[in-house]
């Protein structure tokens, strides 16, 4: 049978749950445009943003999209890049985690600013995967995003699969992949699932999985 490694898989992730804001169009990108003096309705780029995060389109289209000037387009990812913040002391969680176990991340963001947000946090010191809606061009709750984390730790017992996430949404689409589910509660959701675990604060989560 199945040799199992004693390491659980912690999967977390990115935009909301690792990061302060979970709302990248609504919230940061918006204010961004409207500082800049950009006439944009928030629903135009919230459907380009829908394309350009499954790779349907390319950073190009997705800005030109918008209104920006292409000469203009890496100002303004670099802006938005640069109005990304952690979540206070997620590093040294994820770190603390690290040293014993497997973690990855999920995440539904196109593959350019997944990689600019690593790059610019240096999150591959601390990850062993990173799975971006972009590259696999479906998102969250795609079952094929689920499985293609898991199939990257074959070691790991499907018990100990935990997955940490701020949409009520996309834990529930985890839980029919038996993982077990760590709501980070970062504002009121109506949804009728119940996650296995409720947590206000990442550090929460070191708990969890000792328990």
């Amino acid at each position: 049978g199945q040799a199992y490694s004693s390491k659980a898989l912690v999967i977390f992730d990115l935009i909301g749950t690792i990061t302060t804001d979970p709302h990248l169009i609504r919230s940061t990108l918006s204010t961004i445009l409207e500082n800049q003096g950009i006439s944009f309705t928030y629903q135009d780029v919230k459907d380009l943003y829908e394309k350009y995060k499954v790779g349907a389109i390319s950073d190009n289209e997705f800005w030109n999209g918008i209104g920006i000037p292409e000469e203009e387009h890496r100002t303004y990812e670099d802006l938005l890049i640069d109005n990304i913040e952690l979540r206070p002391h997620v590093i040294e969680v994820i770190q603390n985690i690290h040293d014993s176990n497997h973690t990855a991340i999920l995440s539904n963001i196109p593959s350019q600013w997944g990689n600019r947000i690593t790059e610019k946090f240096e999150l591959n010191a601390y990850f062993d995967e990173m799975i971006f809606s972009g590259d696999y061009k479906t998102k969250k709750p795609d079952p094929e995003l689920y499985k293609a984390v898991l199939s990257k730790f074959p070691d790991v017992h499907p018990s100990r699969v935990f997955i940490v996430d701020n949409e009520l949404g996309d834990l529930k689409a985890a839980k029919h992949h038996m993982m077990n589910t760590i709501w980070l509660e970062v504002e009121e959701k109506d949804c009728m699932f119940v996650p296995d675990h409720i947590v206000e604060e990442i550090d929460e989560i070191t708990k969890i999985l000792n328990e």
